[in-house]
């Protein structure tokens, strides 16, 4: 149930007035401030637990709670973006276990990929399409409609048969897009390196056969096994996913050679247009391929993607926000930087001041334990019971009074990784 107002908040926006940005924000129009702790580790632990409590029989997550409507939405069905986004969940949850060894989490990330594996269909490739393929045509001006039509009417995009496998919340091939299965596989492959537990290795390799015909030789990562087309989006969580799984199963010849044509594909892509949709995947992938390499390009690579994301996603952009998905890709190009001993001081500088500001501003959205009333801008106070319910959990903003999945995940994995990369908060 939600209280009163002493202003009318649940009919608009709220919007803070341009003086009150920053930290000052945080700290004061927004009492949530917790106690800031450098590792990381307590926060890590609250937003852990509160996943945690959000999980349903199905196996899944409850996806959202808006305060201001006193609701969340309806999981009766599952849309692309939710089921993406318990993938994506899924695989911070596992990187922590990994991380923290914490047993708890075992058996509800047992749950969450056994609904991954139940939504999953099977795919293969026809031999014409491997031919067509491997002379690369969809590389060609035409192939976008022209081949993707001439392709689709002769059943030669996939088929709905094979060693491959994709994952799918509505059981459909139109459904079965690139990015969910590489966030399950992720999510896979972190359990398994946390608990020993081998169960999930026929959907391992499932997942990872389905990607791998997604991929078009030369380019990238189809979005869904009956389109040509691409996505930012698609692109970078496939590459991580691809980086991840060579860096922990080694030797495999082919795969390696399918990776590395992956990396210069997305580093001559991305390099002169980079994308928001990318630029965390692309920093997280390119930190594990140059610890796996050495390869200078994938640090100067790194670098250039953080000027462009210092420049275009400025401090005025974020204050009302949660920026935990942008310090993933900062703390991991600084991390990269760090690794390879680069001597761009003043880089280095620029991102740690700015993941400085972002993650105790990120952190003043975590809800602390046993809250029920927010003070926002102005008159305006929040009585909403249910945030006692959701302690943990970050909230969207100071002006977006809901909690997501997908917003614990991002803080979650980079607080993970800064924590890993020894970057604490408010030190050198």
């Amino acid at each position: 149930m939600l209280n009163a107002f002493t202003t009318s908040a649940a009919a608009r926006p709220v919007r803070w007035p341009r003086a009150w940005t920053g930290i000052a924000a945080a700290v004061g129009l927004l009492l949530l401030a917790p106690p800031v702790h450098a590792d990381y580790a307590p926060s890590l632990q609250r937003a852990a637990a509160h996943l945690l409590s959000l999980q349903q029989p199905s196996g899944l997550l409850r996806y959202d709670f808006d305060f201001l409507a006193d609701k969340g939405e309806d999981m009766s069905e599952i849309s692309k973006a939710n089921m993406a986004r318990q993938a994506g969940t899924a695989y911070a949850l596992a990187e922590y276990y990994r991380d923290s060894k914490d047993e708890s989490l075992r058996q509800p990330l047992q749950k969450l990929l056994a609904a991954f594996v139940s939504a999953s269909l099977p795919l293969g490739k026809s031999q014409i399409q491997t031919a067509i393929e491997a002379v690369r045509l969809h590389r060609l001006p035409f192939a976008q409609v022209k081949l993707r039509n001439a392709l689709s009417g002769m059943g030669l995009l996939y088929l709905p048969e094979g060693e491959g496998m994709l994952v799918s919340p509505d059981k459909t091939y139109e459904g079965a897009w690139a990015g969910i299965t590489a966030l399950a596989l992720l999510a896979e492959m972190n359990y398994a390196q946390a608990s020993g537990d081998d169960r999930f290795a026929d959907a391992r390799r499932g997942w990872r056969r389905g990607l791998e015909m997604l991929h078009l030789p030369g380019a990238g990562i189809r979005e869904l096994p009956g389109a040509t087309r691409e996505s930012s989006f698609a692109n970078g969580e496939v590459w991580l996913a691809f980086s991840a799984y060579d860096s922990i199963y080694l030797g495999d010849a082919e795969f390696a050679a399918r990776l590395a044509d992956l990396d210069d594909y997305m580093i001559e892509t991305y390099s002169d247009a980079p994308q928001n949709g990318f630029f965390h995947w692309d920093a997280i992938a390119s930190n594990m391929r140059y610890a796996a390499t050495k390869e200078v390009k994938f640090v100067d690579f790194s670098a250039r993607q953080a000027r462009w994301a210092l420049a275009s996603s400025t401090v005025e952009d974020y204050e009302n926000h949660n920026s935990c998905g942008l310090i993933e890709g900062m703390g991991s190009v600084l991390a990269t930087l760090r690794a390879a001993k680069s001597t761009d001081d003043r880089l280095d500088e620029r991102l740690k001041k700015r993941i400085d500001l972002e993650m105790t501003k990120n952190l003043s959205l975590q809800i602390p334990d046993g809250t029920r009333v927010l003070d926002l801008a102005g008159d305006v106070r929040l009585d909403a019971p249910r945030l006692a319910d959701n302690a943990g959990g970050f909230l969207a903003g100071w002006s977006s009074i809901y909690v997501r999945i997908d917003i614990a995940q991002h803080c979650m994995s980079a607080m993970s990784k800064l924590r890993r990369a020894g970057i604490a908060l408010g030190q050198p």
